[in-house]
């Protein structure tokens, strides 16, 4: 009978540890109660352990953000897990994103072990985070765009009970702006104003340009009281903060009404909002002057 060439099957155990000492894919075996009985490199460095020997007996949901989630999936059946997405804690501390796949397998003698194969997923997960943040976001302003607002707009479909205010904001004589003092300079002030938006509402509460010159901010939970005294705080600190004049509208939204209907009511309400408007001269000084359209 024939023997099979040394590391040339898959079949010879040195074939298989060579593979494994190679594999970004982290392996794992633990005992019928998730105690760790020994792990290839692959997986210490995605834990942040230096040697087998730092795993060893610790329990495998130890290193996850949510344990219950990957217990109840293993649970619920008898042969395999795959690819369940998980967070997990390093040592360090840091988080990373991992896909999960177990295996159960029964020893000769009955007992019950867990074969697994860990993913880490953490640079991917990433990148899809920053295409789906800028497939969202204005590329001049930093601001979100319209496709964010329609989102918006989904989600408010079944919360017709909910509070939502909606702060309308629009660039007052914007062309003649660009003309004056041309694209660039246009351009330039745009981004400020969205940095002014976005410094006088909090983090959750999305600014979003909507066309050339008009902006919105989307107020979630707000009422009637808390949306004016929010737009009348903008109001408050443009004298002196804003980048140029603009006109101001609020509205709260009515019944189930949709997210265009309401930034159409608070576009009819706006007000002019005085601002000391600031500009270069021709020998390039500041000058300022009091704008109220």
């Amino acid at each position: 009978m024939s023997q099979t060439p040394h590391l040339q099957s898959l079949d010879d155990p040195d074939t298989l540890r060579e593979l494994t000492r190679y594999l970004r894919e982290g392996l794992y075996v633990t005992d019928a109660d998730g105690r760790l009985l020994d792990a290839s490199p692959a997986f210490l460095e995605i834990v942040g352990a230096a040697t087998v020997g730092d795993v060893a007996g610790r329990v495998f949901d130890e290193f996850l953000a949510d344990p219950g989630r990957r217990r109840a999936a293993i649970g619920a059946i008898d042969a395999t897990v795959r690819e369940l997405e998980l967070t997990l804690l390093r040592a360090d501390g840091e988080q990373r994103t991992v896909l999960d796949t177990v295996f159960q397998r029964r020893d000769d003698a009955g007992r019950v072990f867990l074969h697994g194969i860990l993913l880490d997923v953490t640079p991917h997960r990433a990148l899809e985070a920053r295409l789906r943040e800028s497939a969202t976001r204005d590329a001049l302003t930093g601001a979100f765009n319209r496709r964010q607002l329609d989102a918006i707009g989904r989600e408010m479909e079944p919360d017709a009970g909910g509070g939502w205010g909606c702060l309308y904001v629009d660039v007052e004589a914007f062309g003649a702006y660009n003309v004056r003092y041309g694209q660039e300079a246009g351009d330039a002030v745009l981004v400020r104003m969205a940095r002014f938006l976005m410094r006088h509402v909090r983090a959750d509460e999305p600014v979003v340009r909507l066309g050339n010159d008009e902006f919105v901010v989307i107020l979630r939970g707000a009422t009637d009281q808390r949306t004016e005294r929010v737009a009348r705080r903008l109001q408050l600190t443009a004298l002196r903060t804003a980048p140029t004049a603009f006109s101001l509208g609020w509205a709260v939204r009515d019944g189930d009404e949709g997210i265009d209907t309401l930034v159409d009511r608070a576009a009819r309400r706006r007000v002019p909002v005085r601002v000391v408007e600031r500009m270069r001269d021709a020998r390039g000084a500041e000058i300022e002057e009091l704008a109220n359209v």
